[in-house]
């Protein structure tokens, strides 16, 4: 599961591909390699935006509080501290559903990959299982939560 932007993702997932297909057994399914995404949905691209970028920085302060609470300079690959710095290197999005299916199509496309794991999905309560319902559609993708 890579958490890298779609490009670099792409880089090494090919040569995966062709080390795999040089050294395995012809007849071997390849692994699936995924792409993780930091996900906000709501009902509108604004509702869903002003969610996380609430709920974004909590995050980030609690996943590398012990990193700096011991010195260190926090993990290898870090991710931007707010939510509009993720979002514009590609490695997260908030927005109603057409938003966000949009926006992951393009990133399987560019990634070519076929799997998807959710890093963070946030909708509001009351209407989350109407909201899942746009989940269907993402063609040549296997969601998983």
């Amino acid at each position: 599961m890579s958490l890298d932007p779609a490009d670099k993702t792409r880089t090494f997932t090919d040569r995966f591909r062709e080390v795999w297909r040089e050294r395995e057994a012809k007849n071997r399914i390849a692994p699936l390699v995924g792409l993780g995404r930091f996900i906000f949905v709501a009902e509108t691209d604004e509702e869903a935006l002003t969610i996380g970028r609430r709920a974004y920085p909590v995050w980030h302060r609690s996943f590398n509080y012990l990193f700096y609470q011991r010195g260190g300079k926090g993990p290898v690959h870090q991710r931007p501290a707010e939510l509009d710095g993720l979002i514009k290197v590609g490695q997260g999005i908030a927005g109603s559903p057409v938003t966000v299916t949009a926006f992951l199509q393009d990133q399987m496309a560019h990634s070519g990959l076929q799997l998807f794991g959710r890093t963070i999905s946030l909708s509001a309560i009351c209407r989350r299982a109407r909201l899942n319902a746009h989940w269907n559609y993402l063609p040549n993708t296997s969601c998983r939560n």
